[in-house]
């Protein structure tokens, strides 16, 4: 509410969109890379509040599609966007598991696994 009212619209339609949403995500994988380094609840809480800004893409994605799209199909569009999103959390998941398991193997502690394994979604 404030920044409407002292600042300027960014307006959000047409490619320059694609360009604002991906220089967010690229710098919202910086401190999802870091996550391995967090040894406080304060840097914790810092380091989400900064990845929240990755997560903020997806509403901007949904008004985006349905701003772009007819009303007959901005339903179908509004899904299969959303269901991409959700799907690339959920491979996150797999592919991060994958390559935690293998390097217990190698003799990693469990501490220095789990930290190593958190730069996988930065990538």
């Amino acid at each position: 509410m404030i920044f409407n009212h002292f600042s300027r619209q960014i307006n959000l339609t047409g490619n320059d969109s694609f360009y604002f949403i991906g220089i967010i995500l690229a710098f919202a994988s910086i401190p999802c890379a870091l996550t391995g380094l967090v040894n406080s609840a304060t840097s914790l809480a810092v380091l989400r509040f900064f990845i929240g800004f990755g997560g903020s893409t997806f509403v901007m994605c949904q008004f985006w599609t349905s701003r772009m799209f007819t009303k007959e199909v901005v339903g179908t569009a509004n899904a299969l966007v959303g269901g991409w999103g959700n799907l690339g959390g959920g491979v996150t998941q797999l592919v991060m598991g994958s390559v935690l398991f293998p390097l217990f193997k190698t003799g990693m502690s469990a501490e220095q696994a789990w930290r190593t394994v958190c730069i996988v979604p930065a990538a």
